[in-house]
Protein backbone atom coordinates (compact mmCIF):
# COMPACT_ATOMS: atom_id res chain seq x y z
CA UNK A 1 0.00 0.00 0.00
CA UNK A 2 1.88 3.33 -0.68
CA UNK A 3 1.40 6.17 1.61
CA UNK A 4 -1.50 8.00 -0.78
CA UNK A 5 -3.72 4.49 -0.03
CA UNK A 6 -2.64 4.96 3.40
CA UNK A 7 -3.82 8.53 3.59
CA UNK A 8 -7.20 7.84 2.07
CA UNK A 9 -7.44 4.56 4.18
CA UNK A 10 -6.85 6.53 7.54
CA UNK A 11 -8.95 9.19 6.31
CA UNK A 12 -11.57 6.49 5.95
CA UNK A 13 -11.55 4.80 9.46
CA UNK A 14 -11.25 8.48 11.31
CA UNK A 15 -14.42 9.86 9.52
CA UNK A 16 -16.08 6.25 10.39
CA UNK A 17 -14.81 6.80 14.19
CA UNK A 18 -16.20 10.04 14.11
CA UNK A 19 -19.42 8.66 12.74
CA UNK A 20 -20.26 6.19 15.31
CA UNK A 21 -18.81 8.18 18.25
CA UNK A 22 -21.62 8.09 20.72
CA UNK A 23 -20.75 11.53 22.48
CA UNK A 24 -20.35 13.51 19.09
CA UNK A 25 -23.08 15.94 20.29
CA UNK A 26 -21.27 16.81 23.54
CA UNK A 27 -18.97 18.06 21.18
CA UNK A 28 -18.28 21.81 22.46
CA UNK A 29 -17.82 22.88 18.73
CA UNK A 30 -21.60 21.49 17.89
CA UNK A 31 -24.50 23.95 18.70
CA UNK A 32 -26.72 21.39 18.60
CA UNK A 33 -29.42 22.43 21.45
CA UNK A 34 -30.54 25.13 19.03
CA UNK A 35 -31.96 22.26 16.25
CA UNK A 36 -33.38 20.20 18.57
CA UNK A 37 -35.88 22.23 20.17
CA UNK A 38 -39.40 21.68 19.19
CA UNK A 39 -40.24 24.67 17.26
CA UNK A 40 -36.93 23.87 14.68
CA UNK A 41 -38.41 23.56 10.94
CA UNK A 42 -35.96 20.17 10.87
CA UNK A 43 -37.91 18.49 14.06
CA UNK A 44 -41.28 19.90 12.86
CA UNK A 45 -40.54 18.27 9.71
CA UNK A 46 -40.00 14.86 11.14
CA UNK A 47 -43.27 15.26 13.79
CA UNK A 48 -45.47 16.11 10.42
CA UNK A 49 -44.74 12.43 8.68
CA UNK A 50 -44.76 10.62 11.71
CA UNK A 51 -48.07 11.93 13.06
CA UNK A 52 -48.84 10.63 9.64
CA UNK A 53 -47.82 7.46 10.01
CA UNK A 54 -48.28 6.48 13.83
CA UNK A 55 -50.35 4.02 14.69
CA UNK A 56 -52.82 4.81 17.81
CA UNK A 57 -50.52 4.51 20.67
CA UNK A 58 -53.03 4.60 23.48
CA UNK A 59 -52.11 2.87 26.32
CA UNK A 60 -48.92 1.84 24.58
CA UNK A 61 -45.50 2.05 25.44
CA UNK A 62 -43.09 3.59 23.40
CA UNK A 63 -38.88 3.44 23.07
CA UNK A 64 -37.04 5.80 21.27
CA UNK A 65 -33.57 5.38 20.56
CA UNK A 66 -31.19 7.81 19.80
CA UNK A 67 -33.65 10.34 21.70
CA UNK A 68 -31.55 13.40 21.24
CA UNK A 69 -33.18 16.26 23.14
CA UNK A 70 -36.64 14.63 23.79
CA UNK A 71 -38.93 16.82 21.10
CA UNK A 72 -40.88 13.07 19.81
CA UNK A 73 -42.01 12.59 23.69
CA UNK A 74 -44.98 15.62 22.87
CA UNK A 75 -45.91 13.58 19.58
CA UNK A 76 -46.23 10.18 21.41
CA UNK A 77 -48.29 11.93 24.26
CA UNK A 78 -50.51 13.83 21.72
CA UNK A 79 -51.11 10.24 20.22
CA UNK A 80 -51.82 8.41 23.47
CA UNK A 81 -48.28 6.62 24.69
CA UNK A 82 -49.04 5.14 28.23
CA UNK A 83 -44.98 5.08 28.39
CA UNK A 84 -42.61 6.89 27.08
CA UNK A 85 -38.77 6.07 26.95
CA UNK A 86 -35.55 7.06 25.29
CA UNK A 87 -31.99 6.08 25.25
CA UNK A 88 -29.49 8.64 24.53
CA UNK A 89 -25.85 8.97 24.81
CA UNK A 90 -25.12 12.25 24.97
CA UNK A 91 -24.84 13.78 28.18
CA UNK A 92 -25.82 17.51 26.64
CA UNK A 93 -28.98 16.08 24.88
CA UNK A 94 -29.88 14.15 28.29
CA UNK A 95 -30.19 17.28 30.16
CA UNK A 96 -32.04 19.07 28.16
CA UNK A 97 -34.78 16.11 27.78
CA UNK A 98 -34.91 16.02 31.22
CA UNK A 99 -35.67 19.78 31.29
CA UNK A 100 -38.04 20.41 28.72
CA UNK A 101 -39.51 16.88 28.12
CA UNK A 102 -40.02 15.39 31.92
CA UNK A 103 -42.84 12.80 30.69
CA UNK A 104 -39.89 10.68 28.80
CA UNK A 105 -37.97 8.38 31.46
CA UNK A 106 -34.50 8.96 29.52
CA UNK A 107 -31.49 6.64 30.37
CA UNK A 108 -27.81 8.18 29.40
CA UNK A 109 -26.18 5.23 27.25
CA UNK A 110 -25.47 4.30 24.07
CA UNK A 111 -27.54 1.93 22.16
CA UNK A 112 -24.69 -0.13 21.62
CA UNK A 113 -24.16 -0.86 25.21
CA UNK A 114 -27.93 -0.95 25.81
CA UNK A 115 -28.92 -4.26 27.88
CA UNK A 116 -32.52 -5.14 26.93
CA UNK A 117 -34.87 -5.33 30.29
CA UNK A 118 -38.39 -5.58 28.63
CA UNK A 119 -39.54 -4.80 25.43
CA UNK A 120 -42.27 -2.48 23.53
CA UNK A 121 -45.01 -1.69 21.94
CA UNK A 122 -43.44 1.03 19.42
CA UNK A 123 -39.78 1.41 19.10
CA UNK A 124 -39.15 4.64 17.29
CA UNK A 125 -35.45 5.07 15.52
CA UNK A 126 -35.29 8.67 14.05
CA UNK A 127 -31.68 9.46 12.32
CA UNK A 128 -29.75 7.33 14.74
CA UNK A 129 -28.53 4.45 12.39
CA UNK A 130 -26.19 6.95 10.89
CA UNK A 131 -24.01 6.50 14.00
CA UNK A 132 -24.41 2.80 14.35
CA UNK A 133 -21.39 1.33 11.70
CA UNK A 134 -23.08 -2.77 12.14
CA UNK A 135 -26.71 -2.72 10.78
CA UNK A 136 -27.04 -6.75 11.71
CA UNK A 137 -26.10 -5.97 15.41
CA UNK A 138 -28.40 -2.80 15.46
CA UNK A 139 -31.29 -4.87 13.88
CA UNK A 140 -30.55 -7.93 16.19
CA UNK A 141 -30.07 -5.89 19.15
CA UNK A 142 -33.38 -3.87 18.37
CA UNK A 143 -35.21 -7.28 17.55
CA UNK A 144 -34.89 -7.72 21.87
CA UNK A 145 -36.70 -4.30 22.37
CA UNK A 146 -39.75 -5.20 20.34
CA UNK A 147 -42.67 -7.15 21.80
CA UNK A 148 -44.22 -9.82 18.95
CA UNK A 149 -46.20 -8.24 16.66
CA UNK A 150 -45.08 -4.88 18.01
CA UNK A 151 -43.93 -1.94 15.49
CA UNK A 152 -40.61 -0.72 14.41
CA UNK A 153 -40.43 3.24 12.91
CA UNK A 154 -36.66 4.36 11.80
CA UNK A 155 -36.40 7.35 10.27
CA UNK A 156 -33.25 7.67 7.87
CA UNK A 157 -31.49 9.65 5.48
CA UNK A 158 -31.52 10.07 2.00
CA UNK A 159 -28.32 8.53 0.56
CA UNK A 160 -28.08 10.71 -2.79
CA UNK A 161 -29.59 13.96 -1.04
CA UNK A 162 -26.47 13.72 1.84
CA UNK A 163 -24.21 13.37 -0.49
CA UNK A 164 -25.26 16.56 -2.88
CA UNK A 165 -23.51 19.64 -2.47
CA UNK A 166 -25.72 22.15 -1.02
CA UNK A 167 -26.17 25.22 1.35
CA UNK A 168 -22.86 26.14 1.06
CA UNK A 169 -21.77 23.03 3.55
CA UNK A 170 -17.89 21.44 3.51
CA UNK A 171 -18.79 17.89 2.25
CA UNK A 172 -16.04 15.11 2.77
CA UNK A 173 -17.20 11.84 1.31
CA UNK A 174 -15.72 8.39 2.19
CA UNK A 175 -16.27 4.62 0.79
CA UNK A 176 -17.30 2.14 3.27
CA UNK A 177 -18.17 -0.59 0.71
CA UNK A 178 -21.58 -2.16 0.40
CA UNK A 179 -23.06 0.88 -1.22
CA UNK A 180 -22.37 2.93 2.09
CA UNK A 181 -20.47 6.24 2.87
CA UNK A 182 -19.61 8.32 5.65
CA UNK A 183 -19.81 11.65 5.86
CA UNK A 184 -18.17 14.81 7.28
CA UNK A 185 -21.04 18.04 6.80
CA UNK A 186 -19.72 21.39 7.89
CA UNK A 187 -22.53 23.57 8.95
CA UNK A 188 -23.15 27.19 10.54
CA UNK A 189 -23.07 25.50 13.94
CA UNK A 190 -20.60 22.59 13.91
CA UNK A 191 -19.22 19.23 11.78
CA UNK A 192 -21.85 16.68 11.80
CA UNK A 193 -20.30 13.17 10.94
CA UNK A 194 -22.63 10.38 9.82
CA UNK A 195 -23.34 6.71 7.78
CA UNK A 196 -25.76 6.83 5.00
CA UNK A 197 -26.78 3.71 3.31
CA UNK A 198 -28.68 2.91 0.01
CA UNK A 199 -32.14 2.05 1.88
CA UNK A 200 -32.12 -2.01 0.03
CA UNK A 201 -29.44 -2.41 3.08
CA UNK A 202 -32.10 -1.61 5.87
CA UNK A 203 -34.99 -3.59 5.01
CA UNK A 204 -32.66 -6.50 3.81
CA UNK A 205 -30.47 -6.72 7.61
CA UNK A 206 -34.31 -5.72 9.13
CA UNK A 207 -35.94 -8.62 7.84
CA UNK A 208 -33.03 -11.31 8.57
CA UNK A 209 -33.49 -10.29 12.35
CA UNK A 210 -37.17 -10.97 12.43
CA UNK A 211 -38.72 -7.30 10.99
CA UNK A 212 -41.49 -7.65 8.32
CA UNK A 213 -41.48 -4.56 5.69
CA UNK A 214 -45.41 -2.42 6.06
CA UNK A 215 -44.54 0.05 5.04
CA UNK A 216 -42.06 2.75 3.23
CA UNK A 217 -42.64 6.63 2.98
CA UNK A 218 -40.20 8.93 1.13
CA UNK A 219 -39.92 11.95 2.92
CA UNK A 220 -40.09 14.87 0.59
CA UNK A 221 -39.71 18.89 1.49
CA UNK A 222 -43.18 19.72 2.19
CA UNK A 223 -45.33 23.40 1.70
CA UNK A 224 -44.43 24.15 5.26
CA UNK A 225 -41.82 22.86 5.27
CA UNK A 226 -40.13 24.90 2.34
CA UNK A 227 -42.04 28.06 3.55
CA UNK A 228 -40.22 27.47 6.88
CA UNK A 229 -36.96 26.56 4.92
CA UNK A 230 -36.60 28.47 1.34
CA UNK A 231 -33.77 26.68 0.63
CA UNK A 232 -35.21 23.17 0.77
CA UNK A 233 -37.17 24.51 -2.33
CA UNK A 234 -34.20 23.10 -4.96
CA UNK A 235 -35.13 19.30 -3.05
CA UNK A 236 -38.76 19.80 -3.94
CA UNK A 237 -40.17 16.50 -5.10
CA UNK A 238 -37.21 14.55 -4.12
CA UNK A 239 -36.67 12.29 -0.79
CA UNK A 240 -34.57 13.83 2.30
CA UNK A 241 -35.08 11.08 4.29
CA UNK A 242 -37.47 7.64 4.67
CA UNK A 243 -39.43 6.35 6.87
CA UNK A 244 -39.59 2.24 7.22
CA UNK A 245 -42.57 0.78 9.24
CA UNK A 246 -41.64 -3.03 10.22
CA UNK A 247 -43.66 -5.18 12.61
CA UNK A 248 -41.46 -7.85 14.80
CA UNK A 249 -42.30 -11.20 13.66
CA UNK A 250 -41.43 -14.06 16.47
CA UNK A 251 -41.20 -16.72 14.25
Amino acid sequence: MDSKESNSKGKEIKLAEEATNPHQYDSLALDWEKEGMLDSPTRQFFHEYLEANLENLTGKSVLDVGSGTGHLSKLFSKLGASEIHGIEPAHKNVEISRKLYPEMRVTEQAFEEARPERTFDVVVVVMAFEHMRNLDSAFQKLSQFVRPNGFLYIVVGDKEYHTTERFCYELEIEDLGNGEVTTSTKRPYGTMHDIFRPISNFIETAEKAGFVLKKQVALVPTKKFIQAESKYKQFEGKPLNHLLVFEFSSH
